[in-house]
């Protein structure tokens, strides 16, 4: 059993560079064949968002990598579970995110697999973007 697999963290930082790179293999080792991901306006199973990422690999257009930034993260085992939230900054070169995120972790063949991830932008960036599309407006 490799130490590396059980190290949530690590798992979590490789899963969201494999996530930014479009690496579909690392994100279909690393996710259950039960993923789900919403942002708050839909929801993508596991072969939904492996099908965009190729897509959007094929036309060379990568998530660029950004810096991303967690606060407030908590992180909750229980035996094989865990549940991790927070708030993250995400700058890519031109933009800057807040979101709001929920993961859900399992243990499965000695390795952390995730299950369902959920994004939303928090308040704060909602009314940023709102004024800035207003400001546009005016």
């Amino acid at each position: 059993m490799s130490n590396y697999l059980l190290n949530l963290p690590l798992i979590r930082n490789d899963w969201y560079d494999a996530f930014y790179l479009c690496d579909i293999d690392r994100l279909d080792y690393y996710e259950t064949d039960w993923f789900i991901s919403t942002n708050g306006l839909k929801v993508l199973s596991k072969q939904q968002q492996l099908k965009q990422l190729k897509q959007k690999k094929l036309r060379d257009e990568p998530l660029k990598r950004p810096k991303r930034t967690e606060y407030g993260l908590q992180i909750r085992e229980l035996n094989n579970l865990a549940v991790c939230s927070g708030l993250a900054k995400v700058r890519f070169e031109d933009d800057e995110k807040e979101i709001a995120f929920c993961e859900n972790w399992i243990v499965l063949s000695n390795c952390w697999k995730l299950q369902f991830v959920s994004f939303e932008f928090t308040a704060n960036e909602l009314m940023n973007r709102r004024s800035r599309d207003y400001s546009l407006l005016t």
